[in-house]
């Protein structure tokens, strides 16, 4: 008998039982048959079940994320590579395509471009040392009406997932991810979309370790842009550290958070550049009187004198949306907005201009006063939507 219960023994031992008390020892064939009612893999070891595979790649397979920057890559706006963004009354620009302000034109505060934590790049979104305002902080991005349009007709599931932490003199409470639907078009969230509901909200618990969150969002059959919006509300008076760390924002079409896209630097800049472009070197914030015409328009005198030039067409590299499109003007060498004379070292030549979507086409209406035909006349340009 005792060799019998033995073999039962045994037998038992090799079989899977359902509460999990024992595991393959080996591969196991499963004969062509399913494993049916899997749930969602969350680990990297984990198994994908057929909703998970189909969700990830339909709809949006060739650019998965919806937003643009989301590694916070490019500051073109500023000193890109050691970029610091100062708050003002009005939203600002940060990284190319975000957004910042905080509520009651409140300022005190500054955004940074700092080294990362699974990222070459991160932005540190703080509150300045000795700031008492307590008025929200909001970042925030919002898509082109063009790129999301088709949500309306399509997928029913977004997911937003993003990288997070908070420095060690942190005054607010749990950081607040919102995802925003608008029904116009082209609008920034942080002025309020037409037709805005919230679809999602996450309110989380930050720590000083870096960590990721998800968050699931249901598509909307009368989405025409969607904003993704982060805010905190310090407290007191800040101190050292009183910031919030963002990395790896990603929007995508899905029916669970996937890995982060990473792209070419390259491809995340020219598609910054239909929003933001400019003259100045990458390395240089734009300002006049920078002493540097390295990438500036540079064009020669037709005539002498104060008499008006002819016209130019400098085109984009990149084609720009065209609604609410301006430029600014930078003198090289001098305080002002007008073209510089390098060969006479004179500031002053005035010009009028036209940026479309395609190439900027101005006219110098008048020259400086000791202008000869052929000097040299530059000028550095910014190209900006005030939306995006």
């Amino acid at each position: 008998m005792d060799g019998e219960f033995d073999n039962y023994k045994a037998g038992l031992e090799n079989c899977l039982t359902r509460d999990g008390q024992n595991s393959p020892s080996t591969n196991i064939s499963w004969n062509s048959k399913k494993i049916t009612s899997l749930a969602n893999g969350t680990a990297a070891t984990d198994a994908a079940n057929y909703g998970q595979v189909t969700g990830v790649t339909t709809g949006n397979a060739f650019r998965k994320n919806l937003l643009t920057n989301g590694a916070f890559d490019v500051w073109q706006a500023w000193a890109g590579g050691n970029s610091i963004a100062i708050g003002t009354a009005a939203r600002i620009r940060t990284a190319d395509c975000w957004w910042a302000v905080r509520a009651g034109a409140a300022t005190g505060y500054t955004c940074t471009q700092d080294s990362g934590g699974s990222s070459f790049y991160s932005m540190r979104w703080e509150r300045d040392n000795g700031n008492a305002s307590t008025a929200v902080m909001y970042l925030a991005q919002q898509t082109e009406n063009l790129d999301t349009f088709w949500l309306r007709r399509g997928p029913s599931t977004l997911y937003l997932s993003f990288k997070g932490k908070k420095g060690a003199g942190y005054t607010g409470g749990n950081l607040t991810a919102d995802v925003i639907r608008g029904t116009h078009q082209d609008e920034n969230v942080l002025d309020g979309f037409t037709g805005a509901t919230t679809l999602a909200t996450l309110s989380q618990t930050l720590s000083t370790t870096l960590t990721r969150y998800t968050l699931s969002v249901p598509c909307d059959a009368s989405t025409s842009q969607v904003g993704v919006r982060f805010s905190w509300t310090p407290t007191g008076v800040a101190g050292s550290g009183d910031y919030v760390t963002l990395e790896e924002v990603q929007l995508e079409v899905a029916s669970a958070a996937t890995d982060f896209e990473r792209l070419p630097f390259a491809d995340t800049l020219a598609r910054c550049q239909r929003y933001y472009q400019k003259t100045f070197p990458y390395a240089t914030e734009p300002q006049q009187g920078s002493g540097n015409s390295a990438g500036a328009i540079v064009v020669s005198a037709l005539k002498s004198g104060t008499a008006a030039q002819g016209s130019w067409t400098f085109p984009h590299p990149v084609t720009m949306l065209v609604t609410g499109l301006t430029a600014t003007g930078y003198s090289t060498f001098a305080a002002g907005t007008g073209f510089y004379n390098e060969t006479r070292s004179q500031s002053g030549a005035t010009w009028t201009g036209v940026a479309t979507d395609r190439a900027f086409t101005f006219q110098i209406t008048a020259g400086t006063s000791s202008t000869q035909i052929a000097d040299a006349l530059s000028l550095h340009v910014t190209f900006q939507n005030a939306t995006f």
